[in-house]
């Protein structure tokens, strides 16, 4: 077996066993393809995301970066609801009925403009009645709440995914990145107020819209779009637990920045908020990894039980000790790598950080788990992960905050992540709990 020389470097130096698994067949190769794009554009966001974002905290300082923060993560919780839960759905329906596929599009992007729309209203609505409507806020989460209509847009993806298209979203995405980006350099630099920056945050998801409508325009579909209503029904049917699973993950990654801003107040949320992106960077490794490891996995688990469970538990250890080794070595440089990067306003945050920053070693093994559930079948032990998770958080910085501030928020996050992603399966399989911990069971 040869590889092609237009084969991406990535797969070149995969061991020769996984390579023959994945190359020879032309859709895998594509979808291979497609994750090297996708590898880049979440490289490229958080590179850029950390360096601008850093940026813009020293600018802003903390209780106006906490101030957007808090108002970027309210509005995230609604971005769940927008996308109705339906991306699988509709890449499933546009690869087993081709015939219909104007239809499906049509129908999903009217879907997802009144979602945007009434999300908005709920959105502007609800901030206004707990932070007040002439409040500064008020006006920013107006602005920013505007990118839920925008986020009808991303339909046009399903479709370049349906036809492992994936490198032309990725190249409209990260155009629209840059471009927002190179503006908020521009506001910092003029000295704009904190509204603008609300501004470029939006003026990003319209620049998305505008990205993905001119792809299309060069890699359309045969027929025009058309909605049919009698389809909504069949849609949302099978849509709304995924609809309810996307909403708890979303409560369950942004509880924490809405409560440390209403228990404490915007200069720690801009604190804790700082030093996420550090922690959170390193999760592409894993999430690279496993998708890369997909075909290769689910050819052990036709080889038989006994390899696949060998193979995995091979994955668990390394990623234990990747995850172990990466949290410990942040830990270590927090507060000088905060201070480098943020300015000694944001020196406390360091401490915070080398806390939360061992979310990475749950949130590793529970990537690892996905290709157990994915394998055997087992979607719904998903989504009770994730309300064990959100509650646990919900409770413990409800109890934490009060008593440790900052830290405490940082300790929850770390034990409802471990709750979530290996705690909770000493109920549902001891053997992958075992797994997780990198030790074989007899």
């Amino acid at each position: 077996m040869t590889l092609k020389t237009q084969d991406p470097w990535w797969l070149k130096i995969m061991p020769l066993s996984l390579r023959k698994s994945l190359v020879g067949r032309n859709n895998l190769h594509a979808m291979l393809h497609n994750i090297g794009w996708l590898f880049l554009d979440k490289l490229l966001r958080a590179s850029l995301g950390i360096i601008v974002g850093a940026w813009i905290a020293r600018y802003l300082g903390p209780s106006q970066f906490g101030n957007l923060s808090y108002c970027i993560a309210f509005i995230a919780i609604f971005q769940a609801i927008v996308s109705l839960g339906l991306d699988g759905i509709v890449v499933r329906e546009l690869a087993s009925h081709k015939d219909n596929q104007n239809e499906m599009l049509g129908t999903v992007f009217c879907m997802r403009i009144l979602a945007g729309l009434v999300c908005w209203f709920f959105v502007v609505l609800g901030f206004g009645m707990i932070d007040g409507f002439s409040s500064n806020s008020f006006l920013i989460v107006m602005i920013l709440g505007a990118s839920l209509i925008f986020q009808a847009s991303d339909t046009v993806d399903l479709w370049f995914q349906s036809q492992s298209q994936s490198r032309r979203t990725v190249i409209a995405k990260s155009c629209a990145y840059l471009a927002s980006n190179i503006f908020k350099v521009f506001l910092i630099l003029i000295d704009a107020p904190l509204v603008a920056f609300a501004i470029a945050i939006a003026l990003e998801s319209a620049l998305n819209a505008l990205g993905l409508f001119i792809a299309y325009r060069r890699f359309p579909m045969n027929n025009s779009w058309k909605n049919q209503f009698q389809r909504w029904g069949f849609l949302l049917h099978e849509s709304w637990p995924y609809i309810l699973s996307s909403l708890a993950i979303m409560v369950y990654m942004r509880v924490d920045q809405i409560m440390v801003k209403n228990i404490l107040d915007d200069s720690a949320l801009g604190l804790y908020a700082a030093m996420l992106p550090i922690s959170s960077i390193w999760n592409v490794i894993p999430m690279l990894a496993c998708i890369s490891l997909g075909p290769y996995m689910a050819r052990k688990k036709l080889e038989g039980i006994k390899y696949f469970n060998a193979s995995l538990l091979l994955v668990f250890r390394l990623f234990l000790a990747m995850s172990i080794g990466i949290s410990i070595l942040i830990a270590i440089i927090a507060k000088p790598l905060l201070v480098l990067l943020y300015g000694s306003s944001f020196e406390a945050a360091g401490d915070i950080l080398s806390i939360y920053v061992f979310t990475n070693v749950p949130i590793f093994l529970g990537l690892a788990q996905g290709i157990w559930i994915l394998n055997y079948k087992k979607s719904h032990v998903m989504l009770f992960q994730t309300f064990i998770g959100a509650s646990v958080s919900v409770m413990g910085n409800l109890f934490l905050i009060p008593i440790l501030g900052l830290q405490g928020a940082a300790i929850t996050a770390v034990f409802s992540q471990l709750c979530s992603a290996v705690l909770v399966n000493i109920i549902f399989s001891k053997d992958l709990f075992f797994m997780q911990l990198g030790i074989k069971r007899q």
